[in-house]
């Protein structure tokens, strides 16, 4: 990430952005595996609605942080959701498709540990498809660990569902 790009808090006003840029995350990332029709359907769905975003951007358990350039463009940004045991589950981390590969994503994740760990959280978890080889080898990178390898669904398709972990305590 260069010295012109600035983290801070996601907001309100900010919702509409991560939407445009987690799409354009899923058309590009997922274009190999996921069927086109099946896509269309799953950003459709909730997950990626206006309402959950808002949901998970004012949720006060929640670390949301977004990148943007000097003149105030989001590039990026990683959303996370509490989980009833006390972890965290990093739910949403994409940057424009267009400056990927730049740090970006490794800085709103480091900075999301140190915000979790001031916390007192220590465990985090993530999902990823397990045909996203670039996600896989980009958290395994950061230490996470391949926890539990299953299956899901997405519109008629079943695909490859990989859950990994980290222990981010302080030593």
């Amino acid at each position: 990430m260069s010295d012109s790009q600035k983290l801070r808090p996601a907001s309100l006003e900010d919702v509409e952005r991560l939407k445009e840029i987690g799409v354009r995350g899923w058309e590009t990332t997922y274009a190999g595996f996921v069927h086109e029709h099946n896509r269309k359907t799953y950003l459709s769905g909730g997950f990626w609605s206006i309402d959950r975003l808002r949901a998970v951007v004012t949720d006060s358990r929640a670390i949301n942080l977004v990148t943007e350039t000097d003149g105030g463009v989001i590039i990026g940004f990683i959303t996370t959701e509490s989980l009833d045991d006390g972890r965290y589950e990093v739910t949403r981390l994409y940057v424009d498709p267009e400056i990927r590969s730049k740090g970006i994503g490794s800085r709103l994740l480091q900075e999301t540990f140190d915000q979790l760990r001031a916390r007192g959280v220590s465990d985090v978890l993530v999902n990823v498809f397990g045909d996203n080889h670039a996600g896989r080898r980009f958290y395994e990178r950061h230490g996470f660990e391949l926890i539990e390898d299953t299956w899901t669904t997405v519109g008629d398709q079943t695909l490859s569902d990989v859950w990994y972990a980290l222990r981010i305590d302080s030593d």
